[in-house]
């Protein structure tokens, strides 16, 4: 399983992919990392989507899914303010 060092931060994870879909999906969880994320939400997956938009374009989708536990809101609520004051780049 590869380890991810986070951008602009000193935290790793791990990531596992658990379903690939080639050219459509690739569903990824995070079995243990510094953060705390898996302690945290235990059931915590990502999900990349690619929908082919052209010959030269690809779309691509991240979701985030969690079971709602009353630590999950509070990461939630931090995670919302940390994402909104940073500046988007494209």
């Amino acid at each position: 399983m590869p380890t991810c060092h986070l951008c602009g931060g000193k935290h790793t994870c791990i990531e596992k992919d658990i379903e690939i879909v080639p050219l459509e999906k690739i569903v990824t969880v995070l079995p243990q990392g510094t953060f705390g994320i898996s302690k945290i939400l235990s059931d915590y997956r990502v999900e990349t989507t690619l929908q082919k938009l052209g010959e030269s374009s690809t779309k691509m989708e991240i979701s985030h899914y969690y079971s709602t536990t009353l630590k999950a809101k509070f990461l939630n609520l931090i995670a919302q303010r940390k994402i909104a004051s940073r500046p988007t780049q494209h």
